[in-house]
Protein backbone atom coordinates (compact mmCIF):
# COMPACT_ATOMS: atom_id res chain seq x y z
CA UNK A 1 0.00 0.00 0.00
CA UNK A 2 1.41 3.77 -1.18
CA UNK A 3 2.83 5.49 1.95
CA UNK A 4 0.52 8.62 1.01
CA UNK A 5 -2.38 6.79 1.32
CA UNK A 6 -1.34 5.19 4.74
CA UNK A 7 -0.03 8.41 6.14
CA UNK A 8 -3.48 10.03 5.24
CA UNK A 9 -5.70 7.78 7.05
CA UNK A 10 -3.10 6.75 10.11
CA UNK A 11 -3.10 10.69 11.03
CA UNK A 12 -6.48 10.85 11.38
CA UNK A 13 -6.93 7.73 13.48
CA UNK A 14 -4.11 9.23 15.54
CA UNK A 15 -5.21 12.33 16.62
CA UNK A 16 -5.98 11.09 20.27
CA UNK A 17 -2.69 9.42 20.49
CA UNK A 18 -0.89 13.09 19.59
CA UNK A 19 -2.80 14.81 21.83
CA UNK A 20 -2.03 12.61 24.24
CA UNK A 21 1.60 12.64 23.78
CA UNK A 22 1.62 16.69 23.18
CA UNK A 23 -0.43 17.46 26.63
CA UNK A 24 1.84 15.05 28.34
CA UNK A 25 4.80 17.19 27.81
CA UNK A 26 2.73 20.68 28.21
CA UNK A 27 1.58 18.98 31.57
CA UNK A 28 5.17 18.04 32.51
CA UNK A 29 6.81 21.12 31.07
CA UNK A 30 4.31 23.58 32.37
CA UNK A 31 5.48 21.01 36.01
CA UNK A 32 8.94 21.75 35.61
CA UNK A 33 7.61 25.67 35.06
CA UNK A 34 6.18 25.77 38.59
CA UNK A 35 8.91 23.88 40.26
CA UNK A 36 12.23 25.97 39.07
CA UNK A 37 10.36 29.16 39.75
CA UNK A 38 9.51 27.68 43.21
CA UNK A 39 13.68 26.42 42.96
CA UNK A 40 15.36 29.06 41.34
CA UNK A 41 13.26 32.36 44.08
CA UNK A 42 14.36 30.26 46.94
CA UNK A 43 17.96 29.68 45.72
CA UNK A 44 18.27 33.19 44.64
CA UNK A 45 16.90 33.98 48.17
CA UNK A 46 19.20 32.27 50.02
CA UNK A 47 22.28 33.69 48.11
CA UNK A 48 21.26 37.39 48.58
CA UNK A 49 20.89 36.62 52.33
CA UNK A 50 24.51 35.12 52.18
CA UNK A 51 25.80 37.87 50.40
CA UNK A 52 24.63 40.56 52.92
CA UNK A 53 25.96 38.25 55.91
CA UNK A 54 29.04 38.06 54.04
CA UNK A 55 29.39 41.66 53.63
CA UNK A 56 28.34 42.63 56.75
CA UNK A 57 31.32 40.42 58.09
CA UNK A 58 33.95 41.42 55.67
CA UNK A 59 33.29 44.87 56.86
CA UNK A 60 33.68 44.29 60.59
CA UNK A 61 37.08 42.56 60.23
CA UNK A 62 37.87 45.65 58.34
CA UNK A 63 37.15 47.85 60.98
CA UNK A 64 38.21 45.74 63.73
CA UNK A 65 41.66 45.94 61.55
CA UNK A 66 41.81 49.49 61.23
CA UNK A 67 40.82 50.65 64.60
CA UNK A 68 43.47 48.52 65.73
CA UNK A 69 46.10 49.66 63.12
CA UNK A 70 45.06 53.86 63.98
CA UNK A 71 44.86 52.62 67.85
CA UNK A 72 41.69 54.52 68.23
CA UNK A 73 40.41 53.95 72.21
CA UNK A 74 37.04 56.07 71.89
CA UNK A 75 34.26 56.63 70.57
CA UNK A 76 34.84 60.27 69.88
CA UNK A 77 38.13 59.27 68.23
CA UNK A 78 36.48 57.10 65.72
CA UNK A 79 33.44 59.09 64.80
CA UNK A 80 36.38 61.57 64.16
CA UNK A 81 38.17 59.17 61.97
CA UNK A 82 37.22 60.71 58.12
CA UNK A 83 37.97 56.79 56.76
CA UNK A 84 35.31 55.49 59.64
CA UNK A 85 32.81 58.55 58.32
CA UNK A 86 33.07 57.13 54.70
CA UNK A 87 31.82 54.08 55.53
CA UNK A 88 28.12 55.12 56.13
CA UNK A 89 28.42 57.45 52.78
CA UNK A 90 29.83 54.24 50.57
CA UNK A 91 27.19 52.25 48.85
CA UNK A 92 27.04 48.87 47.33
CA UNK A 93 25.08 47.49 44.27
CA UNK A 94 23.92 51.32 43.70
CA UNK A 95 21.88 51.92 46.74
CA UNK A 96 22.56 49.45 49.75
CA UNK A 97 24.75 50.40 52.75
CA UNK A 98 26.98 49.92 55.79
CA UNK A 99 26.51 51.41 59.29
CA UNK A 100 28.17 50.94 62.48
CA UNK A 101 26.35 50.22 66.01
CA UNK A 102 27.44 50.23 69.55
CA UNK A 103 25.92 48.09 72.51
CA UNK A 104 24.86 50.09 75.48
CA UNK A 105 23.49 47.55 77.47
CA UNK A 106 21.41 44.38 77.23
CA UNK A 107 19.11 45.05 74.37
CA UNK A 108 20.03 48.38 74.02
CA UNK A 109 21.84 48.21 70.08
CA UNK A 110 22.52 52.02 68.73
CA UNK A 111 23.31 53.30 65.86
CA UNK A 112 26.45 55.20 65.36
CA UNK A 113 27.35 55.81 61.71
CA UNK A 114 24.47 55.66 59.56
CA UNK A 115 24.05 57.96 56.09
CA UNK A 116 21.27 59.38 58.50
CA UNK A 117 23.75 60.82 60.84
CA UNK A 118 22.87 62.80 63.66
CA UNK A 119 19.40 62.07 63.20
CA UNK A 120 20.30 58.59 64.46
CA UNK A 121 23.76 58.72 66.13
CA UNK A 122 23.78 57.33 69.84
CA UNK A 123 19.62 57.48 69.87
CA UNK A 124 17.31 54.36 71.48
CA UNK A 125 15.68 52.85 68.83
CA UNK A 126 12.58 52.70 70.77
CA UNK A 127 12.61 55.69 73.88
CA UNK A 128 13.96 58.44 71.25
CA UNK A 129 13.15 56.81 67.50
CA UNK A 130 10.36 55.18 68.34
CA UNK A 131 10.93 52.43 65.55
CA UNK A 132 8.77 50.15 68.23
CA UNK A 133 6.13 52.10 66.08
CA UNK A 134 7.32 53.10 63.14
CA UNK A 135 9.03 49.71 62.04
CA UNK A 136 8.04 46.88 64.59
CA UNK A 137 9.79 44.41 62.53
CA UNK A 138 13.09 45.42 62.91
CA UNK A 139 13.20 46.42 66.84
CA UNK A 140 13.40 42.38 67.97
CA UNK A 141 16.43 42.37 65.26
CA UNK A 142 18.35 44.74 66.49
CA UNK A 143 17.77 43.58 70.04
CA UNK A 144 19.13 40.12 69.04
CA UNK A 145 22.00 42.54 67.99
CA UNK A 146 22.58 43.41 71.68
CA UNK A 147 22.58 40.14 73.92
CA UNK A 148 23.28 40.44 76.88
CA UNK A 149 25.44 43.43 76.46
CA UNK A 150 27.43 42.05 74.19
CA UNK A 151 27.74 42.21 70.29
CA UNK A 152 25.64 39.85 68.92
CA UNK A 153 24.97 38.25 65.17
CA UNK A 154 21.78 38.96 63.99
CA UNK A 155 19.85 38.29 60.87
CA UNK A 156 16.47 39.16 59.91
CA UNK A 157 13.81 40.22 57.60
CA UNK A 158 11.91 43.52 57.90
CA UNK A 159 9.70 46.03 55.79
CA UNK A 160 11.22 49.37 55.02
CA UNK A 161 10.87 51.32 52.20
CA UNK A 162 9.23 50.66 48.68
CA UNK A 163 10.09 48.79 46.28
CA UNK A 164 8.66 48.65 43.01
CA UNK A 165 6.34 51.22 44.39
CA UNK A 166 5.06 49.53 47.82
CA UNK A 167 6.12 48.30 50.80
CA UNK A 168 9.24 45.76 50.30
CA UNK A 169 10.91 43.54 52.93
CA UNK A 170 14.83 43.96 53.25
CA UNK A 171 17.17 41.69 54.68
CA UNK A 172 20.05 42.58 57.35
CA UNK A 173 22.92 40.92 59.69
CA UNK A 174 24.65 42.79 62.22
CA UNK A 175 28.02 41.24 63.01
CA UNK A 176 30.04 41.76 66.04
CA UNK A 177 33.18 43.32 65.52
CA UNK A 178 35.12 42.23 68.62
CA UNK A 179 36.15 45.27 69.40
CA UNK A 180 35.35 48.22 72.09
CA UNK A 181 35.59 51.68 72.18
CA UNK A 182 34.92 54.35 75.43
CA UNK A 183 32.44 56.46 75.10
CA UNK A 184 33.73 59.41 77.09
CA UNK A 185 30.85 60.89 78.31
CA UNK A 186 29.42 57.89 79.70
CA UNK A 187 32.69 55.96 80.75
CA UNK A 188 31.13 52.43 79.47
CA UNK A 189 33.26 50.57 77.26
CA UNK A 190 31.14 49.91 74.21
CA UNK A 191 31.11 46.69 72.12
CA UNK A 192 30.80 47.43 68.23
CA UNK A 193 28.74 45.33 65.39
CA UNK A 194 28.55 46.14 61.54
CA UNK A 195 25.68 45.52 59.54
CA UNK A 196 24.23 46.22 55.91
CA UNK A 197 20.85 45.41 54.76
CA UNK A 198 19.37 44.95 51.09
CA UNK A 199 16.10 44.99 49.23
CA UNK A 200 16.40 41.54 48.03
CA UNK A 201 13.85 42.22 44.94
CA UNK A 202 15.47 45.28 44.49
CA UNK A 203 19.09 42.91 44.21
CA UNK A 204 17.57 40.85 41.85
CA UNK A 205 16.03 43.06 39.43
CA UNK A 206 19.44 43.72 38.61
CA UNK A 207 20.11 40.13 37.49
CA UNK A 208 16.34 38.73 36.59
CA UNK A 209 13.45 40.21 34.66
CA UNK A 210 10.79 39.50 37.00
CA UNK A 211 10.00 42.07 39.69
CA UNK A 212 7.36 39.95 41.37
CA UNK A 213 9.60 36.25 40.86
CA UNK A 214 12.93 35.83 39.53
CA UNK A 215 12.50 32.31 39.13
CA UNK A 216 10.14 33.24 36.10
CA UNK A 217 13.13 34.06 33.75
CA UNK A 218 14.38 30.32 34.02
CA UNK A 219 10.84 28.86 33.57
CA UNK A 220 10.38 31.17 30.86
CA UNK A 221 13.07 29.36 29.19
CA UNK A 222 11.68 26.07 30.25
CA UNK A 223 8.61 27.00 28.65
CA UNK A 224 10.19 27.91 25.27
CA UNK A 225 11.64 24.80 25.02
CA UNK A 226 8.39 23.10 25.73
CA UNK A 227 6.54 24.88 22.97
CA UNK A 228 8.90 23.37 20.49
CA UNK A 229 9.48 19.91 21.85
CA UNK A 230 5.57 18.72 22.58
CA UNK A 231 5.31 18.85 18.61
CA UNK A 232 8.09 17.75 17.74
CA UNK A 233 8.02 14.38 20.13
CA UNK A 234 4.62 13.61 18.84
CA UNK A 235 5.45 13.69 14.77
CA UNK A 236 8.97 11.42 16.25
CA UNK A 237 6.56 9.14 17.98
CA UNK A 238 4.54 8.92 14.76
CA UNK A 239 7.66 8.25 12.76
CA UNK A 240 8.72 5.45 15.16
CA UNK A 241 5.46 3.65 15.30
CA UNK A 242 4.67 3.64 11.89
CA UNK A 243 8.15 3.77 9.66
CA UNK A 244 11.51 3.43 9.40
CA UNK A 245 12.15 6.64 7.56
CA UNK A 246 14.83 9.34 8.34
CA UNK A 247 14.32 12.80 8.25
CA UNK A 248 16.34 12.90 5.52
CA UNK A 249 14.25 10.85 3.30
CA UNK A 250 11.31 13.11 3.82
CA UNK A 251 10.61 14.69 0.38
CA UNK A 252 10.74 11.07 -0.74
CA UNK A 253 7.01 11.04 1.00
CA UNK A 254 5.03 11.40 -2.49
CA UNK A 255 6.55 8.53 -3.70
CA UNK A 256 4.71 4.99 -3.08
CA UNK A 257 7.23 3.31 -0.21
CA UNK A 258 6.28 0.16 1.43
CA UNK A 259 5.35 0.64 5.06
CA UNK A 260 8.07 -1.36 7.35
CA UNK A 261 6.33 -3.54 10.63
Amino acid sequence: MPLTIVVGTTLTSLTGLNKDVTLSIYSMGNEAKTTSEKLTDEYLKKSGEYTVLILAQENALWLREYLSSKKITTLQEMLNDSVVQNIGKHRWFGKEYVWIAGVYGDGDWRLLVHPLGDEVRGKHIIKDLHWDEKYPEVVPILQNSALGGTATLSCGYYTWGEVYGKPAKKYLCNVPVNYEVIDEKTGKRIPLSVGTGAYLDGYFKEITKSEEMPGATVAEEIGSKVDVAAPAASFRRFLRRYTTLEFSQLSAWSLPLPLQD
